[in-house]
């Protein structure tokens, strides 16, 4: 679960800013022991004043990313569940509209779709967004619902004597609140909880918390990051995942180098716990390292959210587990305006 979020949770995605519009592309590729993977993203945010009024502005954003995967592994469980194939190409779209209704409020949604030869996907979701105590302090309320289909499949679980029958169809809802707090000129505090439901799995709780501080003698920027995640319950044989709880903490430092250079730091600690059956004595305990960072160029020396400059990053990073696994990743992108 961790190896198919560091990917993802490294590229830069979209800002939905003030601006007529902006087009961002970056690829990157994961190595590790048993798999190897190449994903590409472009995505691109337009925003139009339909409506005339401050506070009713409007952002609309749309995006695709392909990964192909090719498994070393020929017992992983995908391999199996595609009849011995190795490789697996993944596609998916996503796009999210926002409209502001007046100052501190606005209406979202967003919806996306997943497809590859071990099954397709697709969500759609709403949130509702408020801002308080003078525009310092914002909430957003979210609900998406998710359906999956996959290839029906069955495998018998390693040292458990438990067979497990992947079933056809997976619905489920994500419920989410979360907050954003600008707690002084130089602090931002972020949080969150959000319900998970599916049909395969007991019910999963996740809080999330950050911190963001920005040191203006040296003009950098503190990122302090933690989460929890907790799936406990009965564990039917419908899923190759059982009983999980997991824990993480990051810290990220970013430096200002000259007028156009940002470079970041981060390290992230991972705890997970999983009982692969409930019913079994077996538990599986992984902890794991991170390093990571980037170095960005900006076209014009800008503030943080470089909301006028295009700009170029690279980013790479370092992963081992206690299985042992080890893992490395390094991409490329871009971004500019229109």
């Amino acid at each position: 679960m961790l190896r198919k979020t560091i990917i993802s949770t490294s590229l830069f995605f979209l800002s939905t800013q003030s601006l007529a519009g902006r087009i961002e592309t970056a690829g990157a590729f994961y190595k590790e022991d048993s798999q190897s993977t190449f994903i590409e993203s472009l995505s691109t945010t337009f925003n139009p004043k339909w409506i005339e009024g401050e506070g009713y502005g409007s952002s609309f954003s749309l995006g695709l990313t392909a990964k192909q995967t090719e498994y070393s592994d020929k017992n992983d469980p995908v391999v199996k569940q595609l009849n011995g194939e190795t490789e697996l190409k993944q596609f998916s779209g996503s796009g999210s509209f926002s409209q502001g209704l007046g100052i501190g409020r606005s209406v979202g949604a967003n919806f996306g779709l997943g497809d590859s030869r071990a099954g397709s996907s697709k969500w759609l979701g709403v949130n509702f967004g408020e801002w308080w105590l003078e525009e310092t302090f914002q909430t957003v309320f979210s609900a998406t619902r998710t359906w999956v289909e996959q290839i029906p499949y069955s495998t018998l679980l390693p040292g458990d004597l438990q067979r497990v029958y992947l079933p056809e169809n997976v619905d489920g809802w994500n419920f989410g609140v979360s907050f954003y707090q600008l707690t002084t000129p130089n602090l931002i505090l972020r949080g969150g909880y959000n319900l998970i439901t599916r049909s395969d799995r007991p019910n999963a709780h996740a809080l999330n918390a950050e911190g963001r501080y920005y040191v203006e003698p040296t003009r950098s920027a503190i990122h302090l990051k933690g989460a929890y995640y907790l799936n406990v319950g009965e564990v039917k044989p419908v899923s190759l995942y059982g009983e999980v709880e997991a824990y993480s903490a990051s810290l990220e430092w970013h430096q200002r180098l000259a007028k156009q250079w940002i470079l970041m730091g981060g390290y992230r600690y991972y705890f997970e716990k999983e009982t692969p059956v409930a019913a079994t004595a077996s538990i599986n305990q992984i902890g794991s390292d991170y390093f990571y960072g980037s170095l960005r160029w900006r076209f014009a020396d800008v503030g943080w959210t470089a909301e006028e400059s295009p700009e170029i990053y690279v980013f790479g990073g370092f992963y081992q587990n206690n299985e042992p696994n080890k893992a490395y990743m390094s991409g490329i992108g871009a971004s500019l305006y229109f």
